[in-house]
């Protein structure tokens, strides 16, 4: 492939991939993440009511184990304005917002329903079919 071809014409030095989009996700988020969300809460809940001052004295406890440390460093982040960190936490704690999703029809009245012919089911789907043979060539066709 030709230099630039791909990135049009802005290659990105090894270990730096650059370009848009989401950014990646820190490796603590990704390791609790995988923690159950009973576990978290109770670790959250455990954990959530202590002043920043008793929070660095459990982390730096030896007896405390490598999942309240994640949950500790992610509650560090969140309250320093991290929106990934505060993310997780919200989500294992109370659970994902559920997305609305509203079905309607024109101008938001009902969805208009029409029970067609047979014939005129068979006429359509003859159509949508003429129409796909016609793009990417039908059955039966052959590459040259």
């Amino acid at each position: 492939m030709a230099k630039g071809k791909k990135t049009g014409g802005r290659d990105f030095k090894p270990g730096h991939p650059g370009g848009p989009g989401k950014p990646r996700t820190p490796e603590d988020v990704k390791l609790a993440r995988l923690m159950n969300r009973d576990e978290f809460t109770r670790i959250l809940s455990e954990f959530g009511y202590l002043t920043v001052k008793q929070l660095n004295a459990i982390t730096a406890a030896p007896s405390t184990n490598a999942w309240q440390h994640m949950v500790l460093a992610a509650m560090r982040k969140a309250v320093k304005g991290d929106t990934a960190s505060l993310g997780l936490i919200l989500d294992r704690a109370i659970g994902k917002v559920p997305q609305q999703f509203e079905h309607a029809g024109a101008g938001g009245g009902p969805i208009r329903y029409e029970d067609l012919p047979t014939e005129e089911v068979r006429s359509r789907l003859a159509t949508i079919l003429k129409r796909h043979s016609d793009d990417e060539g039908g059955p039966g066709d052959e590459a040259a």
